[in-house]
């Protein structure tokens, strides 16, 4: 298995409470990297966080105001942000490209 150097490096990782942003965050720890964890559900991210001694911090990937104050919270508490690892689904409408409604392209999309 290839071997990365994340020593001394803060990375964030979105919806890494679970699923594959849990195993990102799992080996990029293993990597020497200090991880917060990024997710909407903040019961699962705080025993995921405690489980791989991660940070765990709200944030809907959905909504910039939410992106703005997590980034500001992981700057605040550890300065920087070097990695960002996007692993966060965002479901939407279950319709057409022509059919599907522009608020929820705006949602999915950012």
């Amino acid at each position: 298995m290839n071997s990365y150097d994340f020593y001394d490096q803060v990375a964030v990782i979105t919806g890494g409470a679970q699923g594959i942003g849990y195993a990102v965050a799992k080996r990029m720890i293993e990597n020497g990297a200090t991880v917060v964890i990024w997710d909407f559900n903040m019961d699962l991210a705080q025993a995921s966080a405690s489980k791989l001694g991660a940070t765990a911090l709200h944030c809907d990937v959905s909504d910039w105001n939410s992106v703005q104050a997590a980034a500001q919270q992981t700057e605040n508490q550890l300065g920087r942000i070097d990695v960002l690892v996007n692993s966060a689904g965002v479901a939407g409408a279950n319709a057409g490209v022509e059919e599907y409604p522009i608020e929820e392209w705006n949602k999915i999309m950012s």
